[in-house]
């Protein structure tokens, strides 16, 4: 197997070997690189609930995914993405996961509340003129406001309303197993199917017998939530969710609970002021612009177009010959796309912030993003998610792919192959077919 294979995008950007070693990354979650708003905001709350980073960071980009919601889309050259993140904070209970969620999505939801509360008095001010005119027409309510925030609803619920909400709804949960389980109940119905496509930004359509039929064709479905390393791991028996790639579609955040700062008592206060002021000021600019359109890799900075593709090529090195299992080589996919996703929204939000001419996402952008899919995909390895491969280990076939991804000089076919192992062409033919 040569080099120049697992060049993908472009032959002028070569691969480094060495990211086929199997190393689990390792490293920590950061604000650096997004808006300088959201960064200090985010190291706010951590600072003040005294938990991790990634507490407050994780719904901060669900939070500012939902604010832009489905005007924006990333266009990496080959695929154009909406911005929505599946996300989830595994953490064990007592952990104080709810106070920073709250903090950073609080805004949206009061945000809601108050386009709620308007659009209730426009309905009954136009019943009243209605009512006072004598018209023998129906009365026809005034469109409802835009809903960003999905707290708790049915899963029939959730698809009827994505199909009244074309810029997209976050699905926001506290217990996310909770949620997680209500598949069980409505399994007959399609119901994960459905939403495995919301995921995809493709299109669904369903028909009841109770009620007429809906469609959406451009879903924007932000999902984020707490869970217990447990609960997660119970989710990864469940062929269900493993083997269709659902949950390789989501962005994981562990750490190890030694490594979480210890708490005072006394200290858990409230955000700076100025920062969350600035933080509110921010999600409303977002939530309110009228800017639509495609966030692309600045084509002024060729450093960074190569940063993303060799980042991209490196996980379609791991997916090919590293991947010893279905879950794991989906996840390696799967993140390919959250990569472009990821440093897309921190593009989009900068972009649309500062009121550039042009919606695009720079070096910095895509470092963070880079950086945040090894954390991402670290929090896999700590939850034992890819517990397969210390049971069954490598393959032959993916054995023998490595060596000639190794050696390329010495392998590029079957005979020189077997001259490295010492064996003959026929018996590496037969050990590659399994």
């Amino acid at each position: 197997m040569k080099e120049k294979e697992f060049r993908i995008w472009e032959e002028a950007f070569e691969v480094d070997a060495s990211v086929a070693a199997g190393q689990t990354p390792n490293v920590k979650p950061t604000a650096e690189g997004l808006h300088p708003v959201v960064a200090a905001y985010v190291e706010s709350v951590a600072q003040s609930r005294q938990v991790p980073l990634e507490y407050a960071l994780m719904p901060a980009i669900a939070a500012l995914s939902a604010a832009v919601g489905n005007r924006v889309k990333v266009a990496d050259g080959g695929y154009v993405n909406n911005l929505s993140i599946q996300s989830m904070l595994v953490a064990r209970s007592g952990e104080n996961k709810s106070a920073p969620a709250r903090d950073m999505i609080g805004t949206l939801q009061k945000a809601d509340w108050k386009e709620m509360e308007l659009w209730e008095e426009r309905k009954i001010e136009a019943k009243l003129q209605h009512e006072a005119s004598g018209s023998k027409a129906p009365f026809i309510a005034p469109a409802e406001p835009r809903q960003m925030i999905l707290d708790d609803s049915t899963p029939e619920s959730t698809l009827w309303r994505l199909s009244r909400n074309p810029q997209g709804m976050l699905q926001y949960t506290d217990e996310l197993s909770a949620f997680i389980s209500s598949f069980d109940r409505y399994n007959g119905t399609g119901f994960q199917g459905q939403l495995l496509s919301a995921f995809d930004s493709s299109g669904f359509k369903v028909s009841r017998r109770s009620q007429d039929t809906f469609h959406c064709r451009e879903p924007f479905y932000s999902v984020y939530g707490t869970i217990q390393p447990e609960v997660f791991s119970r989710l990864l028996d469940k062929p269900q969710f493993r083997d269709d790639g659902f949950l390789a579609r989501w962005l994981v955040a562990y750490t190890d609970p030694e490594s979480t700062r210890s708490r005072i008592y006394g200290l858990n206060r409230e955000p700076d002021q100025d920062a969350m002021a600035y933080w509110e000021l921010l999600l409303e600019e977002l939530r309110t612009s009228e800017r639509s359109g495609q966030v692309i890799v600045d084509p002024d900075d060729a450093e960074a177009k190569k940063l993303l593709t060799n980042y991209w090529n490196e996980l379609e090195c791991k997916r090919k010959i590293l991947a010893n299992s279905d879950f794991e080589s989906a996840v390696y996919a799967k993140m390919q796309k959250n990569v472009v996703k990821l440093a897309g929204l921190a593009g989009a939000v900068d972009s649309l912030a500062e009121g550039h001419d042009r919606l695009l996402m720079s070096r910095c952008h895509i470092e963070w993003a880079c950086r945040m899919c090894d954390y991402f995909i670290g929090s896999f390895h700590r939850l034992g998610a890819f517990r397969e491969r210390d049971k069954q280990g490598l393959t032959k076939r993916q054995v023998l792919q490595g060596l000639r991804y190794h050696f390329p000089e010495s392998c590029e076919n079957q005979a020189e192959l077997g001259r490295l192992l010492g064996i003959s062409r026929q018996a590496v033919n037969q050990m590659m077919r399994g």
